[in-house]
């Protein structure tokens, strides 16, 4: 079950990408919305983290790639941080996966840590954005 701060935080920073961010703010929201949709999914049809969850590592993998290419395709810094956090994400898969054994806690921990630092990157680069799009209005 997804803890309610989580679901807090996550709903909170993408209406204000979406309501206040340019196109890569919501390119970037839908990309995370589509993943914590599609984890709340996998994580109901199987919620045995005693191994590596396959499902929900491929469902941060492909969120690594959209990020990844929003990353190289947008002007401003903020993507970098998203993919940088989700990388580490899904690296914490990888080791789990060469790791052996492990504590289910640990790996559980690890993989979904890094969600709370992608979406407030995402939220810190709107407030960017935005600051700098004022800044080349008044001249």
């Amino acid at each position: 079950m997804v803890p309610a701060m989580f679901l807090l935080l996550t709903a909170s920073s993408l209406i204000f990408a979406i309501c206040f961010g340019e196109r890569d703010a919501r390119w970037a929201a839908a990309w995370v919305l589509a993943a914590v949709i599609a984890t709340a999914v996998a994580e109901a049809l199987n919620r045995n983290w005693g191994s590596v969850h396959l499902t929900v590592a491929a469902i941060d993998l492909c969120l690594l790639a959209g990020l990844g290419h929003l990353m190289l395709t947008s002007r401003s810094y903020w993507p970098i941080w998203m993919v940088a956090a989700q990388l580490l994400t899904v690296l914490c898969h990888v080791a789990a996966a060469l790791a052996g054994p492990y504590n289910q806690r640990v790996y559980t921990a690890l993989a979904t840590l890094w969600s709370i630092p992608c979406l407030l990157s995402l939220v810190v680069g709107v407030v960017l954005d935005r600051r700098a799009t004022a800044r080349l209005r008044a001249g």
